[in-house]
């Protein structure tokens, strides 16, 4: 029920170091990085570019800037006409939206079950900057993200593990630690 977070994003994804993925993902070029605070895990960078969806500019980088009203009025119309239980949504808000998004929940109190709230950072900067070691996702210019693909090369998967092979070393029930 989110928007994306800009036009051009680069997906920090969490992979076990065990993953057959990850020397196919090496091969190809994807950035693959040590994830700072799980010795059982790299964080690999995916790229993704959301064409068709509206985008606000700050500093020449399209980002979503879409209210926290916005939002919750989204929230409250797929609660209403598509679940039963909760729809799984986060909130981005600004300071200044405070006051608004207090007496939508007053006002909704019997619309919604749960959300989550997140204080919109400025998408533009880098986990660098915000004093994090990355961020799950970050917002880059297009010369960014064109500059990373460029570099890529097509993704080999036929080396790496199926299903029915993951399917026939557990067939005991018992699965092998890779």
């Amino acid at each position: 029920m989110n928007y994306p977070l800009g036009k051009f994003i680069l997906n920090n994804v969490n992979f076990g170091i065990h993953d057959p993925l990850i020397p196919i993902l090496k091969a190809a070029g994807y950035k693959c990085i040590n994830h700072p605070s799980d010795s059982a895990a790299v964080i690999i960078t995916l790229p993704i570019k959301y064409e068709g969806v509206e985008f606000s500019e700050v500093n020449g980088v399209p980002v979503n800037l879409e209210s926290a009203i916005t939002q919750l009025e989204r929230y409250k119309m797929l609660m209403h006409h598509y679940c039963h239980q909760n729809v799984s949504c986060t909130i981005s808000y600004s300071i200044d939206e405070t006051k608004e998004i207090v007496d939508w929940l007053f006002n909704n109190w019997d619309s919604y079950v749960a959300v989550s709230f997140l204080f919109r950072n400025d998408p533009t900067k880098t986990a660098k900057d915000l004093g994090y070691d990355y961020l799950p996702q970050e917002v880059v210019t297009q010369e960014v993200f064109d500059a990373y693909i460029s570099k890529l090369l097509p993704v080999n998967l036929e080396s790496a593990l199926g299903f029915a092979e993951v399917q026939d070393d557990c067939a005991t029930g018992a699965c092998p630690i890779r």
